[in-house]
């Protein structure tokens, strides 16, 4: 039995390219332990997905409460996160208006990364993927603060 880890229509309003995304997604999040971001404790959090063209993908989870975990191809981790490091955070989330931007930017394909940004902020929830480099700096800035907090190298983003 599989688990939904995004509720449909969160990727494309066409159902078959919907499924294809979330299947595609939620494989890589649950190959690295992770589940559906409604399952986790209740609180803010915010959880990124770097699918690079060339090296292994990479999870960082980040909690109000106040821990960033991070998977990747070598290992799991969890360490502290401080409430100034989620403050920042926060404010970058709010100055790249991540609730009001389109869950796509309408690129595919494009050699060198695909990213999955989710975010459960005040009570609401929203996931947005991105084929990299993106033309939207303030997501590459909060995606590189995520990538620096769980200890993974920003350079990711980067091609």
């Amino acid at each position: 039995m599989s688990v939904a880890l995004f509720p449909d229509g969160t990727f494309d309003p066409r159902p078959e390219l919907d499924a294809l995304t979330a299947r595609w997604l939620g494989a890589h999040l649950v190959a690295h332990g992770e589940g559906p971001l409604a399952s986790l404790e209740t609180g803010d959090v915010l959880r990124l997905l770097v699918l690079p063209s060339r090296s292994a993908p990479i999870v960082v989870r980040a909690h109000a409460s106040g821990s960033v975990v991070t998977h990747d191809a070598r290992k799991s981790r969890e360490a502290p996160l401080s409430p100034a490091s989620w403050a920042d955070l926060a404010h970058t989330l709010e100055l790249a208006a991540f609730f009001t931007l389109p869950s796509d930017n309408g690129r595919s394909g494009h050699d060198g990364f695909q990213l999955l940004l989710e975010a459960r902020r005040g009570g609401k929830a929203r996931s947005l993927q991105r084929f990299g480099p993106s033309a939207e700096p303030m997501l590459t800035r909060l995606s590189e603060k995520l990538l620096e907090l769980g200890g993974a190298d920003p350079s990711l983003l980067r091609v």
